[in-house]
């Protein structure tokens, strides 16, 4: 199972901000989550002699250096200007057993106290709802933000296989094979996540196959290292429904 969760919050007076706003609320609902699930808060995760047993250590990837379970959908070109009354959404997504975590979003925002850096809000509403994890099927896979450099066929079973030994999920992929039809090399600017500096590196690309068949919950999620930072972001193409229409 994959659960998001749906924030929309309303600026009465309009909001300005200075950073990628999804970012900057993501490192602060894991400042959040961190008081709540770490045995020894001021201490650097990979010196910690519990954190096999942390909680916040599992449901980040071991401090991101494997695949979390929790995470937000990231767009770090997104908007961080708002006029007046205008609506922002904000999504969280819990991973296979991450999910019994989930109403800690709500918790997370009413601990804003209505601000947002000193720009006031709204909670105007908070939906959970699972995402789709059924199978689609096509011949090419685009993808739209970045990824790193192994072959795209082990980038998706990497993020699998992770997902179900780490959180419990059960999920299948299958194509006979995928070469890239474009590619291009891509270097982000580097991100600091509590103690910890993450700087992508990778590719973004198209590729092709006879058929391709993937678990729609990706697209949504993304696949990859970096997803929880917006990277990995995919669509499938010429599907076997489009074709069949």
């Amino acid at each position: 199972m994959i659960v998001k969760v749906n924030v929309v919050v309303e600026f009465p007076l309009g909001a300005e901000f200075y950073h990628t706003l999804d970012l900057e609320v993501y490192k602060k609902f894991l400042r959040f989550l961190k008081s709540l699930t770490c045995f020894s808060v001021n201490e650097k995760c990979s010196e910690c002699k519990q954190q096999d047993s942390c909680q916040y250590n599992q449901l980040t990837g071991r401090n991101f250096t494997e695949y979390p379970g929790v995470f937000m959908k990231i767009d770090r070109f997104g908007k961080n200007r708002f006029f007046a009354q205008e609506e922002r959404r904000f999504t969280f997504y819990f991973i296979g057993e991450c999910e019994k975590y989930s109403d800690f979003v709500e918790l997370f925002f009413h601990s804003l106290r209505q601000s947002l850096w000193k720009n006031p809000f709204y909670l105007k509403q908070i939906q959970k709802e699972r995402v789709d994890e059924s199978i689609c099927s096509g011949t090419t896979i685009e993808v739209d933000t970045v990824v790193e450099n192994d072959s795209l066929h082990q980038i998706i079973q990497n993020t699998l296989t992770s997902y179900q030994v780490q959180y419990g999920l059960q999920s299948t992929f299958s194509c006979e094979s995928l070469e890239p039809d474009r590619e291009m090399k891509i270097r982000e600017e580097p991100c600091f996540l509590g103690t910890r500096k993450v700087r992508p590196v990778g590719k973004i690309g198209t590729y092709r196959g006879e058929k391709i068949e993937l678990p729609k919950f990706l697209f949504e999620t993304g696949i990859g290292r970096w997803n929880y930072l917006g990277g990995g972001k995919i669509a499938i193409k010429n599907t076997f429904d489009e074709r069949e229409n």
